[in-house]
């Protein structure tokens, strides 16, 4: 069961990772939630104003371990929304910021496939439940779970940085010609 006390962590990580960037630039949220072209004008400010706070609730939920099948159907939900509207936004042709994190990713189908993942990651712990670990295994899993959301982190970074390189050799290669 320490798998699923890992993947409650991992889920919680990147709620509470996405949250925070969200609480950080409130403005970008406002503007990010917009963009997406979903929620209705009226709802613009409260949702940009409930999102973070929900991310940070569910995240703080599922790293405590006080509700963990609650929060992690709260978690389902969530990414399978985040799921749906940037796959109607890629259906519909539009391509703009994510707003996720504190932006600088633009939307594609990869994050699609992680929000699905990760609402299938969620719904396993609404299936299976983790038990309950001693404060050091919690502490060593925290920390394992952690080094691995910043070495995933750091692959997509190194991912990014390489497609910009490859942006950089052609336009460097298109101007010495």
């Amino acid at each position: 069961m320490v798998l699923m006390v890992v993947v409650q962590v991992v889920v919680a990580v990147r709620l509470l990772a996405a949250g925070a960037g969200m609480v950080r630039e409130p403005t970008a949220t406002r503007i990010a939630v917009a963009r997406y072209r979903i929620v209705p004008v009226s709802l613009l400010v409260p949702t940009a104003v409930v999102l973070p706070v929900a991310e940070l609730a569910i995240g703080a939920l599922l790293l405590t371990g006080v509700t963990v099948q609650p929060a992690a159907f709260a978690a389902v939900v969530l990414h399978a929304a985040f799921a749906m509207a940037i796959s109607v936004n890629l259906l519909r042709g539009r391509s703009f910021d994510c707003g996720c994190r504190g932006g600088g990713r633009v939307i594609d189908w990869t994050l699609v496939l992680q929000n699905l993942v990760a609402a299938a990651a969620a719904a396993s712990l609404v299936a299976f439940p983790p038990t309950r670990l001693s404060g050091t295994d919690m502490v060593a899993v925290i920390m394992l779970a952690t080094i691995a959301a910043f070495s995933a982190r750091l692959l997509v970074t190194a991912r990014q940085v390489a497609v910009l390189a490859g942006r950089v050799d052609r336009l460097m290669t298109r101007s010495s010609i």
